[in-house]
């Protein structure tokens, strides 16, 4: 019995070592989304606690490090066109947080 569907299509299948490279490259892009994700959320609640401005602007600039993580990382995974408009459009990212973009990534300690 013929077999259908995507597998199908496959001309050949991928070697041990390239789905490793894949799996990996997949499981990167899920903690960078769930890094911003997280670093949106304690945003959010501090705003609804009554954050001091240096918290927030603090929190803003972890977004924008986190943003920028998620663009480098679908970038490294070949995603090169249209990436800050696929994560605009998939988390909601304060203005303050898009500009300061690239200029706030400090080595973790």
């Amino acid at each position: 019995m013929q077999k259908f569907g995507l597998d199908s299509l496959r001309t050949e299948k991928l070697s041990a070592l390239e789905l490793e490279i894949v799996e990996e490259q997949a499981g990167a892009l899920g903690r960078a989304g769930k890094k911003l994700r997280m670093s949106l959320e304690r945003y959010e609640s501090a705003q609804k606690n009554g954050a001091t401005e240096a918290e927030q602007a603090d929190l803003i600039n972890q977004i924008s490090s986190c943003a920028w993580e998620l663009l480098l990382q679908r970038e490294f995974v070949g995603f090169v066109q249209g990436n800050m408009t696929w994560i605009t459009k998939h988390y909601k990212i304060p203005r303050e947080a898009i500009r300061n973009l690239g200029k706030t990534i400090k080595p973790e300690q």
